[in-house]
């Protein structure tokens, strides 16, 4: 199966309800050709002055043929990458 942007939609609404309490805000999400990765979160944080935004995307691949259960873990592995971006947590 090779992932498509209507089931990555689908499963990132899923997962956001299931795993992270609905909390995510809803994220681009770009289908790509790439080889060299599976997925991956691109993120840009901008400050001004009294404030500050976040510009994020998730990026999946669909050069791979993957079973379902691993496109999910995919999805799923980036999805916690959002919400440490999200949640301004740190990386350990």
């Amino acid at each position: 199966m090779k992932v498509t942007l209507p089931y990555a939609r689908e499963q990132f609404g899923l997962f956001n309800e299931q795993c992270f309490g609905g909390v995510l805000p809803e994220v681009p999400i770009v289908i790509t050709g790439a080889v060299s990765y599976l997925g991956m979160v691109r993120y840009k944080r901008s400050r001004k002055l009294f404030s500050s935004t976040m510009e994020m995307e998730m990026r999946l691949s669909e050069a791979f043929e993957l079973r379902e259960d691993e496109i999910q873990d995919v999805i799923l592995h980036e999805m916690i990458h959002c919400f440490i971006a999200f949640k301004k947590l740190r990386h350990l």
